[in-house]
């Protein structure tokens, strides 16, 4: 019974040990990690949005009212962009639904209403067919364009040339960006009035 008792309390301190450990380590590695991400979500909004510096995010309450309407349902972040205290667009976080899943974009809309970026976040698209939507070349499409209405697939009657064999995909990501672009259109939530 003795024996017992203290190979219990061997693997109690063990335990205990470890556990202390593994709390410091993740103490001092959830900084570096939290402020990595700070780091790469910083350049991915000026990747789309260049022409901001500072970027101001909505509260999780005035994104829920943009969200109210349905068109806006699929934007679940939304940030102001400015410079030298002028605003210059937005960014939004975009989710629609793809063939495979959702697709998670950030959108850059300029003052001008024309798009300023558009990256793919994440995706669960098929590789070599629906994950072409996630590449520079395809998503260069949308940029300085937008202005004059909605974005559409040519087997829709738009301007945007669809992934071959990934049509759904590709209607994914220009509803998406549709979204942002109504959202900065149609709701003066770039200061002026919404047109």
């Amino acid at each position: 019974m003795g024996k017992t008792i203290k190979l219990g309390l061997v693997l109690l301190l063990v335990c205990a040990i470890s556990g202390g450990v593994l709390s410091a380590v993740y103490g001092v590695t959830s900084k570096i990690i939290d402020e990595r991400k700070a780091k790469e979500q910083a350049q991915s909004m000026r990747a789309v949005l260049p022409a901001g510096t500072d970027f101001v995010a909505l509260t999780p309450e005035e994104v829920a009212e943009y969200q109210a309407d349905a068109k806006f349902k699929e934007i679940d972040a939304i940030y102001t962009g400015s410079a030298d205290g002028e605003v210059k667009g937005l960014v939004a976080r975009v989710a629609p639904t793809g063939y495979g899943g959702k697709i998670t974009l950030l959108v850059g809309i300029g003052t001008d209403l024309n798009v300023a970026g558009v990256i793919v976040v994440s995706h669960t698209e098929t590789a070599g067919l629906g994950s072409e939507v996630s590449r520079e070349p395809w998503l260069a499409q949308f940029v300085g364009k937008g202005a004059s209405g909605a974005f559409a697939v040519n087997k829709d009657g738009g301007e945007i040339q669809a992934v071959s064999s990934a049509t759904i995909s590709s209607r994914a990501v220009v509803r998406g960006v549709n979204a942002v672009r109504d959202l900065a259109a149609t709701t003066g939530i770039l200061g002026g009035a919404s047109r």
